[in-house]
């Protein structure tokens, strides 16, 4: 029997968004929450997974990477370079930090291999910049 689960976790961190005409123009910071949802088979403890396990892999990434950093575009090297310079804590992206950008990337690049020996896949991945705003990305939309 195919089950998921889900685990929340949280991080803060500061983006911007250069090309924007909006207020996210300007650096800023939010208090994320990232949904995670894996699909698995339950195991013989009753599990599909143990959430601690999932602390330990994808929790631990977000700490170690993205946690009281500021989360920059790979593009936006006026930004990068000030923060180098001041000898801040950065993340560097390969898309513009954007709900939408982060959902999909950790949903297809940074998670998969976290959990990959573990039995699961990862089907769903919601970055929730604010209690109101928050973007998805699906394995099978």
């Amino acid at each position: 029997m195919s089950v998921t689960i889900t685990q929340r976790f949280e991080f803060d961190a500061a983006h911007r968004l250069p090309e924007h005409s909006g207020k996210c123009h300007y650096l800023h910071g939010h208090r994320y929450m990232v949904e995670v949802e894996l699909e698995g088979q339950v195991n013989d403890e009753g599990m599909v997974l143990d959430f601690g396990q999932l602390n330990r892999s994808i929790g631990h990434w977000l700490d170690s990477n993205v946690d009281h950093t500021t989360i920059v575009g790979k593009h936006d090297q006026e930004l990068q370079s000030v923060l180098v310079a001041a000898g801040q804590r950065l993340c560097i992206l390969p898309v513009w930090p954007t709900a939408e950008g982060m959902a999909e990337f950790f949903g297809t690049n940074v998670f998969p291999p976290l959990v990959e020996d573990q039995g699961v896949v990862i089907v769903r991945v919601t970055v929730w910049e604010t209690p109101r705003c928050s973007a998805t990305w699906r394995l099978n939309p």
